[in-house]
């Protein structure tokens, strides 16, 4: 049995018409709880914002039609009663569409009127602060948290939803005004020093929880030990720096970076602060070792060694580098003392094996 049911607001007598079929009982309560989730879409509507503002007990609710017929309930009597009430008037109703199961299609201008009360919405400080706020909470519910997880999972594991989705993204990526308007906001949010702060923080925070690491890590793994996903990201990379006007970003920006004091010394200690952790050492050994130890890797490897030193350009740079290095007395120094301690063990170690034979 389907109903299509009227709720009318006592204060300032604007309707709503609806279509379930379920009771109309169960039908309210789901009004009532989605006008308390502020993260969904369907919760900032004008019928569950006014559910928000006057309180439940504000509403009516009465049947107009019951029918054995859902569809025809749905696409006959829903549209045929919103349209009886002229609940798509804002001074009447608060209902949005004009009823039925056709998705209703909005004009330009209405979809500029939405986008510009939703951008309105988040500039108050006092909104975006709730709604924020709001969302935080339902995120840190495990509950809430492990259905979404699972929702999510079940999407991804349909490969028609997959492949849509997919082709949706590469859609938008393929249009540069999106692209644009991407870029733009990327670079404004990281030109912001609080917001950089604050994800570093996140990321930090992430990392430092063994749990979450061990995921990230082995979802890492796990999309690397997929041939197809890695010459994905491998043809990608070679088509990036194939590409001069990328490469030259690229470099430009890691110059700029390194000509920063501020950050050289950070990336600096970084590097010093890993190399100076005995296990990431023996890891990155053991890898160095299982790739020379890989005839095909090492052959790539040993070409892309001779190619770059075959190309002038790159000799002359690294050539210069290398002047640079060893005219400064502070680098020299330590080169020299990193050359001799490296010598003074070679030494013992050749002692050691003389000793032991």
């Amino acid at each position: 049995m389907a109903i299509i049911y009227k709720i009318t607001n006592t204060v300032n007598s604007k309707i709503y018409i609806g279509y379930t079929n379920q009771t109309l009982k169960s039908r309210w309560a789901e009004h009532c709880k989605a006008s308390r989730n502020l993260a969904n879409r369907r919760g900032n509507s004008r019928f569950m914002r006014a559910i928000r503002k006057y309180g439940v007990a504000a509403f009516v609710r009465e049947i107009l039609i019951e029918d054995e017929d859902a569809e025809k309930c749905l696409n006959y009597w829903e549209p045929f009663f919103i349209a009886k009430f002229n609940s798509t008037d804002r001074a009447i109703g608060y209902n949005s569409t004009s009823g039925g199961g056709v998705m209703f299609t909005y004009t330009p201008e209405v979809l500029a009127k939405i986008s510009a009360a939703a951008k309105a919405r988040w500039a108050d400080p006092e909104y975006a602060a709730k709604t924020s706020a709001a969302v935080k909470a339902r995120c840190a519910d495990p509950e809430v948290k492990a259905r979404r997880s699972a929702a999510a999972k079940a999407r991804w594991a349909d490969p028609e939803v997959k492949a849509k989705m997919g082709a949706a993204v590469k859609a938008r990526w393929a249009d540069p005004e999106y692209v644009a308007r991407q870029s733009a906001v990327s670079k404004a949010n990281w030109a912001d020093p609080e917001y950089v702060a604050k994800m570093s923080a996140v990321s930090k925070a992430n990392w430092a929880d063994p749990e979450v690491k061990a995921k990230m890590s082995a979802a890492i793994k796990a999309k690397w030990a997929d041939p197809e996903y890695a010459a994905k990201i491998s043809a990608a990379v070679k088509a990036n720096w194939a590409d001069p006007e990328v490469k030259a970003k690229k470099s430009a920006a890691s110059k700029a970076n390194w000509a920063d004091p501020e950050v050289k010394a950070k990336m600096s200690a970084a590097v010093k602060a890993r190399w100076a952790d005995p296990e990431y050492v023996a890891k990155m050994s053991a890898v160095s070792k299982a790739n020379w130890a890989d005839p095909e890797v090492k052959a790539k490897m040993s070409a892309g060694i001779k190619a770059k030193w075959a190309d002038p350009e790159v000799k002359a740079r690294r050539s210069a580098a290398s002047k640079a290095n060893w005219a400064d007395p502070e680098v020299k120094a330590k080169m020299s003392a990193g050359i001799k301690e490296a010598w003074r063990k070679r030494k013992e170690q050749n002692n050691v094996n003389s000793a032991t034979t």
